[in-house]
């Protein structure tokens, strides 16, 4: 029973994203943004409490390894300094700012010095054996490529397109993308019985399939006229094929590492960690860069004269209720936020569809287990 157990475990990796906007918009509109943070400490002394007094002792006995502190400190600063310039680059102008640059060079640093270490010890960190395993190895690769650089950038950008393009409030922003929310945590353990049933490599196949359906021919097509009802709509065969994705994959990737397991959980939740990041990274630099080349590329090709004939009409409509220079601030404002959420719709599209691209590339590893199976069927 290790789909089903895995689907409704899957429930906290994939649902709690998914809901936290939800949530969050909840706790924000009722209580206070601060709250957003607090929260998370009752919650986490309940978690130790529980794994203190329930999580039983593994029966299985394993010689106590040593941990290799030069490595451990080497991954733990090339960790550290990669997620600080993700999470801080586009805010502080990637390699125009020191900071990010020293921390580049860090990183980098620490990366090879830490690949030198597992080289030349007798008690590497990480057993690299384990990716001889072809489904780890495929396992590990979608995790890192699939949910991390392509999932995580759908649930950065759909708050922004409820909140920033269509104009909602926290609350009812995470209202409408409750649905989405919703069929993740019913598909979840559906993937795992099915995985029980019929195979964890056909259920992969179908989420997969589903995914790619959604993020490059659906979500693109979401803008700022699509009504919110609809949009939320849109968002639901998204859900079901994030639902039915971890169970099959985790399973697949855990089912046969014996002694390992421990070592590739971790990993695989390691890969989801760092892929996340550099799928959020890639989504703000994105929407940025697309946000600038929309709103210049209207500029470029829009009716000079047109446009000055709707400023003009909106100063003779406002000139009847302030005064002519404020009446000229308020046309020119009005037009800037019409091409300011042009773009933003535009480069939300554009957005959506590379997050998809990153889905595809990230589904190319279950390539691998498609040929394993055909060159069965041809030798059975």
């Amino acid at each position: 029973k290790k789909g089903i157990a895995m689907g409704i475990f899957g429930l906290g990796v994939s649902f709690a994203p998914s809901l936290g906007p939800t949530l969050g918009g909840y706790i924000t509109e009722f209580l206070n943004w601060r709250w957003v943070f607090f929260i998370n400490i009752p919650f986490g002394i309940l978690t130790v409490l529980l794994a203190v007094f329930y999580l039983p002792e593994t029966s299985v006995f394993r010689e106590k390894a040593k941990l290799n502190f030069i490595s451990f400190t080497l991954l733990s600063a090339f960790t550290i300094t990669i997620l600080i310039i993700l999470s801080k680059g586009q805010q502080l102008g990637w390699f125009m700012s020191d900071i990010i640059v020293y921390l580049t060079v860090i990183s980098v640093f620490s990366l090879l010095f830490y690949i030198l270490s597992e080289l030349i010890s007798k008690e590497p960190l990480i057993d690299f054996s384990i990716f001889k395993n072809r489904e780890y190895f495929v396992g590990i690769s979608v995790f890192f490529l699939l949910l991390g650089f392509s999932m995580y950038q759908v649930f950065y950008l759909l708050p922004i397109y409820f909140e920033n393009l269509k104009g909602l409030s926290t609350l009812d922003a995470g209202i409408h993308i409750l649905a989405f929310a919703v069929f993740i945590a019913l598909f979840s353990p559906v993937a795992g019985f099915l995985s029980d049933k019929i195979g964890e490599k056909y259920v992969l196949y179908m989420a997969a399939f589903l995914y790619l359906i959604s993020s490059l021919f659906i979500l693109p097509k979401l803008n700022y006229f699509t009504p919110n009802v609809q949009a939320a709509v849109m968002t639901i065969p998204l859900g079901i094929s994030m639902g039915m994705f971890f169970a099959p994959v985790t399973t697949l990737a855990l089912r046969n590492l014996g002694e390992k397991t421990s070592l590739g959980t971790g990993l695989l939740h390691y890969s989801r960690f760092i892929g996340g990041s550099f799928g959020t990274a890639i989504a703000t630099n994105d929407l940025y860069r697309y946000s600038y080349e929309h709103f210049d590329g209207i500029n470029t090709v829009q009716n000079h004269s047109y446009v000055q004939t709707k400023i003009n009409n909106f100063i003779q409509m406002f000139s009847q209720i302030f005064n002519i220079e404020k009446a000229e601030k308020l046309a020119n404002f009005i037009i800037y936020k019409i091409q300011q959420l042009y773009s933003l719709s535009w480069s939300l599209q554009d957005t959506f569809f590379v997050a998809g691209l990153f889905g595809l590339i990230g589904s190319l590893p279950i390539l691998l287990l498609i040929i394993q199976d055909f060159r069965k069927r041809l030798n059975g």
